[in-house]
């Protein structure tokens, strides 16, 4: 496991700040046991050569969509700042309200209606098809025009024993998994297409401008990684949260630009 890779590295070198992340379901009764050990490795490393030094350790379960991105993205945070750094209570930020809307974020104008009622996955896409034609009708059904009032479905689940169920957000991004990334991302309703690359950065808090791909990188590849990275807004909120804590040890105090976006 990576943890325990991470773990050795920190006994090796003693930063004095560890920042980890991981799937909300870390907390879960299922993995709880392998949390609560994490969490007392970090409070229970030493250093020989920094006699009495030790870990405060805290975490927090933090959602993308609290901090102003339009992503269901709810991750275990856990922070460890050796003692001889912290010089000020670790306070954990609060939710920011309102989010923004998804609309914003995505690319080109709004088909026409026309194209938006027939608009589909390719029939060999299997599932993605059902899930959508299956999601499209659960709204309409509800009384909602998926066609004007964006919605974001799962697309890529598998049957179930009653049929097809996906995940669908209105105004927001389901969780953007690397699984989910790399194979194209979810099904956006007033676009009647999959989001692009562009926007699942965007749903991870990054500007599509400032990265530059590799040719060599293949395009689901690079969509994969952007599932697997961290969102941004939430580690900015972070670093400003560690640099009032930690004076000095991050360098000049750190804007949290969230708070007033």
């Amino acid at each position: 496991m990576i943890i325990l890779h991470i773990l050795r590295l920190v006994r090796a070198t003693a930063p004095k700040i560890v920042v980890l992340e991981n799937v909300g379901g870390l907390v879960a009764a299922t993995h709880r046991e392998f949390f609560e050990a994490v969490i007392s490795m970090l409070r229970e490393t030493r250093w020989p050569w920094l006699p009495g030094q030790r870990y405060i350790v805290e975490w927090s379960m933090l959602d993308t969509k609290e901090f102003k991105i339009p992503q269901s993205r709810p991750r275990v945070w856990i922070v460890a700042v050796r003692a001889d750094s912290l010089q000020n209570r670790l306070v954990w930020p609060r939710a920011r309200a309102p989010c923004h809307a998804i609309d914003a974020l995505l690319d080109g104008p709004r088909p026409a209606r026309a194209f938006l009622a027939s608009a589909l996955p390719p029939p060999t896409s299997g599932n993605a098809r059902l899930n959508v034609i299956n999601e499209l009708r659960k709204l309409r059904e509800r009384g909602v025009d998926p066609l004007e009032d964006t919605h974001v479905i799962e697309i890529d689940n598998c049957a179930t024993s009653d049929g097809f169920a996906s995940t669908v957000m209105r105004g927001c991004s389901p969780c953007l998994t690397r699984r989910r990334a790399q194979s194209g991302g979810h099904w956006v309703s007033t676009r009647g297409r999959r989001l692009t690359t562009a926007e699942m950065l965007k749903l991870q808090s990054m500007r599509p401008a400032r990265l530059v791909v590799p040719p060599s990188v293949p395009e689901s590849a690079f969509r994969a990684m952007i599932g697997n990275s961290m969102s941004v807004n939430i580690v900015e909120v972070l670093l400003a949260m560690l640099s009032r804590a930690c004076p000095g040890v991050l360098g000049p105090p750190l804007r949290d630009r969230w708070s007033a976006t």
